[in-house]
C-alpha cells in the first residue's frame, strides 16, 4: 500500500530486492503506483506475485538470486 513503504523505512533496511504478494486485480489496489515509483526511484529491484505467481529467492551468502 502507500503507507507501507516509505524513504525512511528503506534508507533504514537498505533492500537490493522487494517481493509485493498480491493477487491479480485485488480489491485494494496492490500494489500501489506510488509504492512501485519509490521502489524504482531508489534503485530497488522488485517481483510481484500477481505478475510472476511464484517467487522464490535463495541467497549463497553473499548474493541474492530470484526464481520466476
Amino acid at each position: 500500500s502507500t503507507s507501507s513503504t516509505t524513504p525512511a523505512f528503506l534508507e533504514a533496511v537498505s533492500p537490493r530486492l522487494a517481493v509485493i504478494s498480491c493477487g491479480k486485480n485485488n480489491d485494494f489496489g496492490h500494489p500501489h503506483k506510488e509504492t512501485l515509483k519509490l521502489l524504482e526511484s531508489e534503485g530497488i529491484e522488485y517481483r510481484r506475485t500477481d505478475v510472476s505467481h511464484t517467487v522464490t529467492v535463495y541467497s549463497d551468502g553473499k548474493d541474492i538470486f530470484v526464481k520466476e
